[in-house]
């Protein structure tokens, strides 16, 4: 029996970046791929022994397909596949050097992703690297639209008891609201808040959310009170 797998968010953001591509429309698409199951076609031998499929492209670099649903990878001739996620294509790619990189649904949307990109989404995902040097304080223009936002979001979901927005500076100058939650369930309560909220930021910024249940969490808000508080 086939697993159910189905992307739509992931297509869309896909569709959003290949229209209108900014900063802001790639963060989205990283944050929702590395989210998503992806299928990943396969052929088998009479022994049920499993050869990754593979697809060239018109100068001969080879790239391994991954499809958003089983509706997209059945536009091709594959019919057997494995469920996997991008944490799964990066470790066959950085085993194989002989792969170049990911298609993402190459008989639809057709979205290619070399190693590079592949490697940002590894290390440059929205996660705060050990001993990464990054500079906090309060936003020096203060959302109040999108914290009254999160406010009533905030208010309905009974497992946040506090958050805090605060700015960061990484190493790269790059700057981004931080949003640190409190909550019972962080691996539930974090992706299902930040897919409520981003759309209430201006394109152009950048949010990462982060467990005030960490070590980092509890240490950069010591000095500040939270926006919000059940």
């Amino acid at each position: 029996m086939e697993e159910e797998v189905q992307n739509p968010e992931l297509v869309a953001r896909i569709e959003g970046i290949k229209k209108n591509y900014t900063g802001k429309n790639e963060q989205f698409f990283y944050e929702e791929l590395e989210n998503s199951k992806l299928l990943l076609p396969v052929n088998l031998d009479y022994r049920n022994k499993i050869s990754i499929i593979k697809i060239e492209d018109s100068v001969g670099n080879d790239y391994l397909p991954a499809f958003t649903d089983w509706d997209n990878l059945r536009l091709g001739k594959e019919s057997h596949a494995v469920v996997f996620t991008i944490y799964d294509y990066l470790k066959i790619i950085q085993e194989d050097l002989s792969v170049t990189g990911i298609v993402i649904n190459p008989y639809s949307q057709n979205l290619v992703l070399n190693k590079d990109n592949l490697e940002f989404i590894q290390s440059n995902s929205g996660n705060i690297k050990e001993n990464e040097q990054v500079s906090i304080g309060l936003p020096a223009e203060y959302p109040e639209f999108f914290v009254d936002k999160c406010k009533i979001i905030f208010g309905k979901e009974t497992k946040i008891s506090k958050a805090f927005l605060l700015q960061m500076v990484r190493e790269n100058l790059q700057k981004s609201f931080l949003l640190i939650i409190d909550s019972e369930n962080d691996d539930e309560i974090l992706p299902y808040v930040n897919k409520k909220i981003q759309r209430y930021l201006r394109k152009e910024d950048i949010l990462d959310t982060i467990s005030f249940n960490s070590d980092f969490g509890r240490n950069v808000t010591q000095e500040y009170s939270p926006f919000y508080e059940k």
